[in-house]
């Protein structure tokens, strides 16, 4: 049974091996809630009604943002399950994908990727320019210093090749105090959007597109669990405790509210390497 102390101790601490438990402990609730295998908040654009249509669509728009289709290798970190590389490949079929990740776990269950690797995010194993794309799927939040994760993808990308990250960040009036419960159950690093465009700055990286996207991830997420309350409960409660989802209705409640007041925001942001 999931012990609550672990978990917020996982939290707080936030190592590698800290974010392999939250996330082994608390992906199934995810899954227990939409039925798939990929994790991330989605992407609500208004042919988007449920979570794994808004999944998928986040996934999608975020390899038409990364030029998936002018790609060769891409290396995906953070990859998970490698539900969104599975997607990526669906629709570039010219593309091979490296797939890395922290977890082992999450790498066994992955599939659709030529290569899978089990290492950190600050020390790839890929040599000096060999792909042509490097992405970070609302993986990146885990990624610390993430200086050390942006420098790793200035070394491994080709002359002109793309870094592609879409994460949550602090919004421009963040504070601790205007998290309500997201300060317990936000299990990432709070990135400002100042300590992502210093990485990439100090990289020698130059900044293509950057799209602030938090209206379309944070405020419609949570108008589906509230509007759908009682099934998504039923769903997790037949495996989690029920604190377990009264924790999870309440962030999301938060979450809404940091959203409305800029506290919270995320973006997608693509920059690219010299030619």
């Amino acid at each position: 049974m999931m012990n609550l102390l672990d978990v917020v101790g996982w939290t707080f601490r936030r190592s590698p091996a800290d974010t392999i438990r939250l996330y082994n402990t608390l992906s199934g609730v995810m899954v227990a809630a939409t039925g798939g295998a990929s994790l991330n908040f989605g992407l609500w654009t208004n042919d988007c009604s449920e979570p794994l249509l808004a999944q998928e669509n986040m996934a999608r728009y975020f390899g038409m943002v990364a030029d998936l289709d002018t790609a060769g290798v891409v290396a995906d970190i953070g990859c998970g399950r490698g539900e969104p590389a599975r997607i990526w490949c669906q629709s570039y079929p010219n593309i091979s994908v490296i797939g890395v990740d922290v977890n082992r776990m999450g790498l066994a269950e992955a599939g659709d990727m030529d290569f899978a690797i089990n290492a950190l995010s600050t020390s790839l194993p890929l040599s000096n320019g060999s792909v042509d794309r490097v992405l970070a799927l609302e993986s990146a939040q885990h990624f610390y210093p993430l200086s050390a994760f942006v420098s790793e993808a200035a070394r491994v990308l080709k002359p002109g090749g793309m870094l592609c990250m879409a994460i949550p960040v602090a919004g421009r009036r963040y504070h601790a105090g205007r998290l309500g419960l997201l300060w317990l159950t936000w299990t990432s690093e709070h990135h400002h959007l100042s300590t992502i465009h210093g990485s990439i700055e100090s990289a020698g990286l130059h900044i293509l597109h950057e799209e602030m996207v938090g209206s379309m991830v944070y405020i419609p997420m949570a108008d589906y669990y509230t509007d759908n309350r009682n099934v998504l409960r039923e769903r997790i409660t037949s495996t989690y405790p029920n604190y377990v989802e009264s924790i999870l209705y309440h962030s999301i409640r938060d979450m809404r509210r940091a959203s409305m007041k800029n506290v919270i925001e995320y973006v997608i942001v693509k920059c690219q390497a010299p030619a």
